[in-house]
């Protein structure tokens, strides 16, 4: 087995709908918060009663992102969905579908349909969590960035800049933990 460390944090309300002498709950919400900050992996629990993303929900994975961790996704009580004519993977879908509109950047977020109730599809959890985690932490190297760059740019010309074509000569990844990377380019700023 692989050792993790898991904290479960509080369930983040807006602050319009918490009690202004709750302080409990604040300092609640201010933990959950600094737990995202050195946590490799974020699981965002929805409710899947709701049958959609809340807003609430998507300020949260907006949180995840600038914080640039990497986000799964657990839509639980998937028991509650007793429609036939909209299943879990539906719902996981739509989810899906959400967060990729809002934030093109989590395209392929791993959203596992669950019930925490009845058990179903809670072992699929932690295996997409460790894979998340060494997406998270992987290297790629130069040679495979520029040769996926230049199949991009086979199909994509970059936008012009000023008038002028935008060059992109290569990129490098310059960290992991969150992967980031450099382009090197004929302009100082890509529009």
């Amino acid at each position: 087995g692989r050792p993790v460390q898991l904290a479960d944090t509080a369930g983040i309300r807006k602050s319009a709908k918490r009690e202004r002498s709750d302080n409990i709950e604040d300092l609640a919400v201010q933990d959950a918060m600094r737990s995202m900050k050195v946590a490799d992996v974020a699981v965002l629990v929805l409710d899947g009663e709701a049958r959609m993303l809340q807003r609430q929900e998507l300020a949260i994975a907006d949180a995840v992102v600038r914080e640039g961790r990497s986000l799964v996704v657990a839509a639980n009580k998937m028991d509650l969905l007793v429609d036939d004519d909209y299943t879990p993977r539906d719902y996981a879908t739509a989810v899906q579908e959400q967060i990729e509109i809002r934030f093109p950047m989590l395209r392929k977020t791993p959203v596992i349909p669950m019930s925490s109730l009845t058990g179903e599809n809670v072992h699929r959890l932690m295996p997409v969590v460790f894979n998340a985690r060494d997406r998270w932490q992987q290297v790629i190297s130069t040679g495979m960035l520029n040769r996926w760059l230049s199949e991009v740019l086979d199909t994509q010309a970059p936008p012009l800049h000023n008038g002028r074509p935008i060059k992109i000569k290569y990129i490098m990844q310059t960290k992991g933990r969150p992967p980031t990377f450099l382009l090197f380019c004929n302009v100082d700023e890509l529009p």
